[in-house]
């Protein structure tokens, strides 16, 4: 198992924790993509890797932790500790708010722009970039359907991997990120309620 955390206040970089359940064991990495943090990650094809989305946390209210910092993607090697490859999307983009395969390609989000892009992952070249109309970017979730969704400001937003555009289907005050599909409806919650919404479509 590979988690990856965030450094605690005053402090920056972040780690991996390689996880052996049946030990137990923890084997710390740290500071994998220098002083950013994993914030967004999933595996990819070669053996040992995963692939990174950094930001940047930490620092201290008196203290800016670096004067400009560029959200990447990062081809990891935590077997042998080393980063394989490295791109940044956009220059702009302070951090990578989420990440999500779709059979060859990776998908992306801006954490602060709320733009998308897309990964070959054959190739490791971005393929297409596109906006979303949020401001801020939230997580991706795959739908049961095909589609990706993606919840950012109370709006719920769906996702053509094939066309890359984004519609919105669904708005509620406070809705929050983690939601789920069943029985063809996706739930999710605002606060202390509870939603239910039927796919469309």
């Amino acid at each position: 198992m590979l988690v990856g955390g965030v450094p605690s206040y005053g402090y920056i970089g972040g780690g991996l924790v390689l996880v052996t359940p049946e030990e137990p064991t923890f084997d710390l990495i740290e500071k994998p993509v220098g002083e950013q943090s994993p914030w967004a990650m999933v595996l990819a094809d070669e053996p040992d890797t995963a692939i990174i989305g950094t930001d940047m946390m930490g620092g201290s209210g008196t203290q800016t932790a670096v004067e400009q910092s560029a959200g990447r993607l990062v081809h990891y090697n935590y077997a042998e500790r080393r980063i394989l490859h490295e791109v940044t999307p956009w220059p702009d983009e302070q951090g990578i708010r989420s990440v999500l395969r779709v059979a060859h390609e990776l998908f992306f989000s801006g954490r602060t722009t709320g733009r998308i892009g897309v990964m070959d992952l054959s190739t490791r070249g971005i393929v297409s970039k596109f906006e979303t109309g949020v401001a801020a970017g939230g997580r991706l979730i795959a739908g049961p359907d095909g589609r990706i969704y993606l919840t950012a400001e109370g709006r719920l937003l769906r996702i053509d991997p094939a066309a890359r555009t984004c519609e919105e289907v669904a708005s509620y005050p406070g809705l929050a990120e983690f939601v789920t599909f069943a029985d063809g409806s996706l739930y999710g919650s605002a606060g202390t309620h509870l939603l239910r919404l039927r796919l469309p479509e």
